[in-house]
């Protein structure tokens, strides 16, 4: 039996909850993949406590052979900084647009996504950091102030058309097949 506590505000997956959390069945030896959620509403993602293995507690997903019952907590504390994150336009972004809570020094992963019959991304614009260059599409950075971003998708000058695999053949394709905007001189 895995248990999994949330100490504070937050969301894990599988879920968790507040003590004495929620209990999942796993066959002997079976893999538990948990992941801590982004802080919201004031709360950052601290660490994990418990039977957490060679995992690295600040790291956001972990991974448990399920050798006995163990329990993990998921701790959640008021955040140093907030970054809120936006778009214009007919896109997207990931994480979804909301605000988010950091712990100061901690990196925050975003970016702009491309939908199929969506516009181009042009640029982001708010509170990049100054050596950040604002047409890269997706930004990690170090949180040592609040930010709010938002990521602004226009018109496209062309139109790339990823068709899916044909063939006998199978992989992966990024970004799936379908018709995607771009600006003159960008990169695809």
């Amino acid at each position: 039996v895995l248990t999994i506590i949330i100490d504070g505000t937050g969301e894990t997956n599988p879920a968790g909850a507040a003590s004495p959390g929620l209990t999942y069945q796993y066959p002997q030896f079976q893999q538990a993949y948990i992941e801590a959620y982004r802080g919201q509403s004031g709360w950052a993602f601290s660490h994990w406590s418990g039977d957490i293995g060679g995992n690295s507690a600040t790291s956001t997903r972990i991974n448990i052979t399920m050798d006995m019952s163990k329990t993990v907590t998921a701790h959640y504390v008021a955040a140093d900084y907030n970054l809120t994150i936006a778009y214009t336009g007919n896109g997207s972004t990931w994480p979804e647009p909301g605000t988010y809570g950091y712990l100061s020094g901690s990196e925050a992963e975003f970016g702009a996504n491309l939908v199929s019959g969506g516009d181009a991304f042009d640029q982001w614009t708010g509170d990049l950091p100054e050596h950040r260059d604002p047409q890269e599409t997706h930004h990690h950075i170090i949180m040592d102030q609040d930010r709010s971003l938002t990521a602004v998708f226009v018109s496209a000058n062309y139109t790339l058309t990823i068709n899916g695999i044909v063939g006998g053949g199978s992989g992966y394709q990024d970004p799936q097949p379908g018709a995607y905007g771009y600006l003159e001189g960008r990169m695809a």
